[in-house]
């Protein structure tokens, strides 16, 4: 089957304030609900977002052991690609829905060019369906976010969100909703959250990150309209026997100038989705603690190779949004975090003692 992504909206927009290191985020570039930035960004030119089934990828060097450092991953991201190990294509999703928005580029549309561009992916998180393991490829996988999210160009011509090449390492239709600036109730006003909503099945999956504009809207605080979106969107999908799956924010890539450390760039939004997820029992993948944990593990130097482009207004390092192969990065990680919550490995066989 084709690999391709259902597609509604908009893609990439200035939602998010792409601060270069060692600055504060700038609130006024990221717009919400009523502001106008957006609109004008999103006239830019677009850009098709060409999708492949036979995405390849390769495998990571065999006996490596402990002693990881930043150097030794570099060296395996930029391992050259190997043909014989190839994506199965067993993903698929339709190429958009009516009305659908085209997906528009940031300026300049560089290609990603980093170091690390040559991931397509490091691993395939893909498993031959097996019944026994409860594999089925029935159930869709709905993602509703903002653009780090979002889909983009597949060809590494302008930022990309995880969601926009989730399809590479799932077999189920990926379908995305999410688009640039959207907050917990812009999505809703923009008729996006009716649209997951009512195009859910029995069986599906619901995967909702929202927090990098819902903390720029006095109306949204996290302890106040962010959470109770959130909670909307979570009854709503389990009225329809769907699943609920909460994604905490991606970190900004901030490191200060003072002491070289990651600056927590979210405040209590991580936190108050942690928090919903234990009161109504929802599960959470926490994109925060990997961001900065993956960050911070590679470093300043090494961790901008994730983000390979320019912010269009200030000319400067986006540090929010992905290239390709930031995007492969979390969209693997994504995979294999909803594998494990679905339990699909669950029924195999424990390996005991070596020999």
């Amino acid at each position: 089957m084709t690999d391709s992504t259902v597609n509604d909206g908009r893609s990439q927009g200035p939602d998010d304030d792409a601060p270069t290191e060692g600055t504060a985020p700038s609130g006024d570039m990221a717009p919400t609900e009523g502001t106008t930035p957006a609109e004008a960004e999103d006239a830019s030119k677009t850009s098709s977002a060409p999708t492949s089934d036979d995405a390849s990828h390769r495998s990571p060097a065999s006996g490596s052991g402990s002693g990881w450092d930043a150097s030794s991953l570099s060296s395996l991201l930029t391992m050259s690609v190997m043909p014989e190990h190839r994506l199965k294509g067993k993903g698929r999703s339709a190429s958009s829905l009516p009305g659908s928005l085209s997906s528009p580029t940031t300026t300049p549309a560089d290609t990603d060019q980093s170091p690390l561009s040559t991931l397509s992916p490091v691993t395939t998180l893909r498993r031959d369906g097996d019944p026994a393991l409860g594999r089925t490829t029935e159930a869709r996988i709905h993602l509703a976010g903002d653009s780090t999210v979002a889909p983009g160009p597949l060809d590494g011509s302008g930022p990309i969100g995880w969601g926009g090449v989730l399809h590479e390492f799932v077999d189920e239709t990926v379908v995305n909703r999410s688009f640039g600036g959207a907050t917990t109730s812009t999505f809703q006003t923009e008729g996006r959250w009716r649209a997951t909503r009512d195009d859910l099945r029995p069986g599906d999956w619901v995967l909702l990150q929202f927090g990098h504009n819902d903390q720029k809207d006095a109306e949204l605080r996290a302890d106040g309209g962010y959470r109770a979106n959130l909670e909307r969107f979570i009854s709503d999908t389990r009225a329809r026997k769907a699943h609920p799956v909460l994604v905490t924010s991606l970190e900004r890539r901030i490191f200060d100038d003072g002491d070289g450390a990651l600056v927590y760039s979210h405040g209590p939004y991580p936190g108050a989705v942690r928090a919903l997820g234990r009161d109504i029992v929802v599960p959470v993948i926490d994109l925060t603690s990997f961001s900065r944990w993956l960050y911070t593990w590679l470093g300043p130097a090494r961790s901008l190779d994730l983000f390979p482009f320019l912010h269009a207004q200030s000319g400067r390092a986006d540090t929010t949004h992905f290239g390709i192969t930031g995007a492969r990065l979390f969209a693997s990680y994504v995979a294999e975090s909803l594998r494990a919550i679905r339990g699909l490995d669950d029924a195999h066989e424990a390996l005991g003692t070596w020999g």
